[in-house]
């Protein structure tokens, strides 16, 4: 799995950002490379940054400072990052940086909430999901 997101993600770019409102601070990013669409939906807790601030995170304001996150619409991916734990750091041509951290686990209650993200390859019909127990599970695009 490492490979398939940071091969797809790498080198995209970012071409819609949907945040805030109805949403909370659940975030969508839609890439696009070679003519090919991926999406990324991020369910837990995230912050965007650059080199000397935290710009935005998963706990401001839906209507407010969390819709800084559509300043990375046009952005380029230069690189993507998964640890062991599937939390993902994807660094943008401007040097903003995006930490996804899997902030739902096993042992909380989130809801309805049991993945931390899903990235669907649209083309592929393809989602890969990290879930609350660690897990990369895969399913169809819906």
């Amino acid at each position: 799995m490492n490979n398939n997101i940071t091969t797809f993600l790498n080198n995209s770019n970012v071409i819609e950002v949907i945040a805030g409102e109805s949403n909370g601070s659940i975030i969508v990013l839609k890439t696009a490379k070679e003519h090919r669409e991926f999406s990324l939906f991020v369910y837990c807790t995230w912050r965007l940054e650059n080199e000397s601030e935290i710009i935005t995170g998963s706990n401001e304001p839906s209507d407010g400072n969390l819709l800084k996150i559509k300043t990375l619409i046009g952005e380029k991916i230069l690189d993507v990052k998964q640890n062991r734990f599937n939390d993902l750091s994807i660094q943008f041509e401007s040097k903003k940086v995006l930490s996804i951290f899997c902030s739902i686990t096993g042992n909380v209650n989130w809801q309805d909430y049991t993945e931390n993200w899903t990235f669907c390859d649209i083309e592929q019909n393809k989602c890969f999901h990290a879930d609350n127990k660690n897990i990369i599970r895969t399913s169809e695009y819906e």
